[in-house]
């Protein structure tokens, strides 16, 4: 996926499962921050979409989505790089 810095981007999220939920999460692009997102939003509960509120290392996320469903999620996209 690629996006030029600054405009809006709209990322719908399929989940191809056919039971589990999940959420598609955009995070800052630090080496660790992926895990250390998903160990917060593990401890955040699935009442939260498995993603702690307010996490600074979140550039956006879905709604926790039922297998076999989708969300949208718009947001504008960040500085150029690897995320």
């Amino acid at each position: 996926m690629t996006a030029v810095a600054g405009e809006e981007v709209t990322v719908t999220f399929t989940n191809n499962a056919i039971s589990s939920k999940h959420t598609w999460v955009l995070v800052t692009p630090v080496a660790s921050t992926r895990n250390d997102v998903a160990a917060l939003g593990i401890a955040a509960g699935a009442e939260n979409g498995y993603v702690k509120l307010g996490d600074p290392n979140v550039i956006a996320k879905t709604d926790l989505v039922n297998g076999k469903t989708s969300a949208k999620v718009t947001f504008i996209a960040p500085a150029t790089g690897t995320y």
